[in-house]
Formats: structure tokens, C-alpha cells, sequence
């Protein structure tokens, strides 16, 4: 019986933090910005959460814009910037099995925040992961995690030098 599928020559890396509404996303414009930049057709990025809920369920004060559902701050980077928001996915989403076994890598944004979450439902992946130290504006103690809250241009900034150094490095 032949398969419906038929697997195709791209790589994709999945870029995950803990809503999928900042690291992440921008990440993942980051990434497919310069994949259109260089003409790169055969690269792309996604991004996903380890702990995504409705906005209207987040206890942190945050604004969101909408319809797209982005963290304010890396909406406002993107204009700033210039890159198209067709680049990234219109709403946060959970990662899934599915996701990390189609992914060349995965990238947590922060290992102390994201690791135990990761290996809770995807330990079978772990040899695709790759982490970064980016923390958030908020920290997350009951997760093991003590690290600093990054100031969000800081964060957005880091995740900048991250991207175009793992672009090129994907070359």
C-alpha cells in the first residue's frame, strides 16, 4: 500500500519557551526573516510552548496583541524591524510529539525553565535539543528555576545574536 506522504528535502528547527507568545515567537521571525533575506527555501523555523494557555488565563499582567497572538513587546520589535508577520504562526500553540519528531533541532530558550517541563512528555527527543540561557521577564521557582528575569529588550536582543549565529551556522 502506498503512503500518502512523501518527505521532502527541509530542515525545520522548533524554538520553544513556556507560552509561545515571546522567546519563541521571535525566534522564529528571526529565523525565517533571514531565511528570505538570503533566499533560503530549503530552512525553516517554528515555535511552540511547553505550558500554553489562553491569554485571558495569564497571571503575569501581560498584553497581547490580537488577532495574531504575540507578547507586545515582540510585536512591537517585528514592526521595528520590519518583518512580515506571515513569517510566524497566528496563535500560541503546545508543543507536541509530532513537532519534535519533525524538527532537525529543538531549541529551549532557557535549559533550568524548560528541561524539566520538556522531559516531562518529549524525553525521547532530548538528543535534538539545543538550549539557551534567555530568561524571562518573570522567573519560574516552581519549576526549578531561579535564574534572573531578563529586561525584555536584553532578552529580545540575545535571542537576535542567537539566531543569526545558528542561521549561519546551518549554511
Amino acid at each position: 500500500m502506498e503512503t500518502a506522504e512523501k518527505r521532502v528535502p527541509i530542515k525545520q528547527f522548533c524554538f520553544v519557551c513556556t507560552g509561545n507568545l515571546y522567546r519563541s515567537k521571535y525566534a522564529e521571525a528571526c529565523f525565517n526573516y533571514l531565511c528570505i533575506q538570503n533566499n533560503i527555501t530549503n530552512l525553516r523555523a517554528f515555535s511552540r510552548g511547553l505550558r500554553v494557555q489562553p491569554t485571558e488565563h495569564y497571571e503575569h499582567g501581560e498584553s497581547f496583541t490580537v488577532p495574531i497572538r504575540l507578547a507586545i513587546p515582540t510585536y512591537e520589535r517585528m514592526v521595528k524591524r520590519k518583518i512580515p508577520f506571515c513569517l510566524i504562526g497566528a496563535t500560541n500553540q503546545m508543543l507536541d510529539n509530532y513537532d519534535c519528531a519533525s524538527s532537525d533541532k529543538i531549541i529551549l530558550m532557557n535549559k533550568n525553565e524548560h528541561i524539566p517541563w520538556f522531559e516531562e512528555g518529549h524525553s525521547e527527543y532530548t538528543n535534538k535539543l539545543e538550549w539557551l540561557e534567555i530568561g524571562d521577564k518573570n522567573y519560574l521557582p516552581e519549576n526549578g528555576y531561579d535564574g534572573p528575569a531578563w529586561e525584555i529588550d536584553d532578552a529580545l536582543g540575545a535571542i537576535e545574536v542567537f539566531v543569526e549565529k545558528f542561521f549561519k551556522e546551518q549554511l
